[in-house]
């Protein structure tokens, strides 16, 4: 969880550097001209690790039960634990031990799945800007579609329309239904 929590602020770091019209050449050429050397990780798992690392050598680890504490203190406070992108096995295993959870399908219509997720909400992504609030309240949320490309915008809404949620994430890839809905009967 500590690792794409990581990835997000990683990517988040990009994202705000690109747009302040600073680009990762620049980086790279600020880099060059210091003498340091700058290795671009090959995989977001490379680049978490070496986050990972950097945050040891610093000091900045934090143990397992302080991350438990201060995810507890965001929920005290109604800030959202952004989980981001979930892959569908992480997802399976997120869904599965994650009380409370609401699963909400973001396709429009014509992309509906025909077997949902047991128990799951349907607000297509182009209207969750006006249908946010139908979400319970103070109860973590996994958003899906069918690839992970339209629970983006719908994911991005609901981190500004809804801090009460206390962990909010998506599935980056195919949601994994039938492994869950199997499961969900089998228990």
């Amino acid at each position: 969880m500590k690792r794409m929590m990581v990835m997000f602020i990683s990517l988040s770091l990009i994202a705000l550097l690109s747009s302040c019209g600073r680009t990762e050449r620049d980086a790279e050429v600020d880099d060059k001209s210091t003498g340091s050397v700058s290795v671009e990780p090959s995989s977001d798992a490379e680049m978490a690790t070496e986050v990972d690392m950097a945050d040891k050598e610093n000091g900045d680890h934090m143990t397992e039960k302080e991350e438990e504490s201060e995810m507890a203190g965001k929920a005290e406070s109604g800030q959202t634990n952004l989980l981001g992108g979930l892959s569908p096995e992480d997802a399976l295993e997120y869904m599965k031990t994650t009380e409370g959870l609401v699963i909400v399908e973001v396709n429009t219509a014509q992309w509906k799945k025909e077997t949902p997720f047991i128990g799951a909400m349907w607000i297509p992504h182009d209207e969750m800007a006006e249908r946010y609030d139908e979400i319970p309240e103070g109860c973590p949320v996994i958003l899906h579609c069918g690839a992970g490309v339209v629970s983006v915008p719908a994911y991005e809404i609901l981190i500004e329309k809804r801090p009460d949620i206390p962990e909010l994430s998506y599935i980056d890839g195919a949601p994994p239904i039938k492994e869950y809905n199997e499961w969900l009967e089998g228990r």
